[in-house]
């Protein structure tokens, strides 16, 4: 096991740490790619001097137990603040928003508060918060979400409640401009992963549509052709009354799919 091998005073820290997290990092595990464990110790820790370990030194913060490890894992608020100058602006915007995901009973604020002055990475870091939005349930989501930030639509709120005219509850929708009536959902591969699967998403949308509200729907199929939901979007939001978002993409989005 892991933890004989590994000296006492010690926590799994960086990617591995991510990973162990379960955090939206810029690739998934991979096993065949034999990359090194990430353990983060102080200066009175033994060192640990294992081909297959990257050892890190420095002040140990916070750390979590979680299930069937007996080595303690870095806080995944901390992760952010440790992986800040090694990801892209994106990449951190979605690591981000990984830790202060849908239900995760985690904040921004707490993100903040990881961030040391004067450590690497710091400014980057908090740049990437001025971005990062509590809620999200997947990369794509966030992905999403910036596009659409950068082609001008208003700041949507993420997996909404949508409730019928009754006051009952019908089903919590990805993204959702509620002064519009609009939202965006995204179907990953799971949804596809049988016909009862998705006759339950057809059935789904179709309740959340007899509230009145309009869904656009896009797949891993359409990651990189966002074009026809951007106009779907604008026109319905055109159609309200208000006046219609841009369409002033960039090319800085960019995330490998992950379902």
């Amino acid at each position: 096991m892991l933890s004989v091998i590994l000296p006492e005073g010690v926590c799994f820290s960086h990617w591995t740490a991510m990973r162990l997290n379960d955090l939206w990092g810029p690739t998934s595990w991979d096993p065949d790619r034999r990359e090194p464990l990430h353990v983060l110790r102080t200066s009175a820790a033994h060192p640990t001097r294992l081909p297959t370990v990257a050892d890190h030194r420095a002040r140990t913060p916070p750390c979590v137990r979680l299930q069937n490890l007996t080595v303690p894992v870095v806080a995944p608020e901390h992760v952010f603040a440790q992986l800040a100058n090694k990801l892209g602006p994106f990449q951190l915007v979605v690591l981000g928003d990984s830790v202060v995901r849908w239900r995760s009973g985690r904040t921004k604020a707490l993100l903040r508060g990881a961030l040391q002055p004067g450590e690497r990475g710091v400014r980057r870091a908090r740049a990437a918060l001025e971005e990062v939005r509590e809620g999200s349930n997947s990369p794509e989501e966030t992905r999403a979400r910036l596009i659409l930030a950068d082609a001008g639509f208003p700041e949507p709120s993420l997996n909404a409640p949508i409730y019928d005219a009754d006051g009952a509850f019908v089903a919590f929708l990805d993204l959702y401009w509620e002064e519009f009536k609009v939202g965006y959902e995204y179907n990953g591969q799971w949804h596809y992963a049988s016909e009862e699967q998705i006759e339950r998403d057809r059935r789904r949308i179709e309740r959340i549509e007899a509230t009145g509200v309009q869904v656009f729907v896009s797949t891993k199929d359409d990651r990189n052709a966002m074009g026809p939901v951007i106009w779907g979007l604008r026109r319905a939001m055109g159609r309200r009354g208000e006046p219609a978002p841009s369409l002033e993409l960039t090319s800085r989005r960019n995330l490998p799919a992950r379902n």
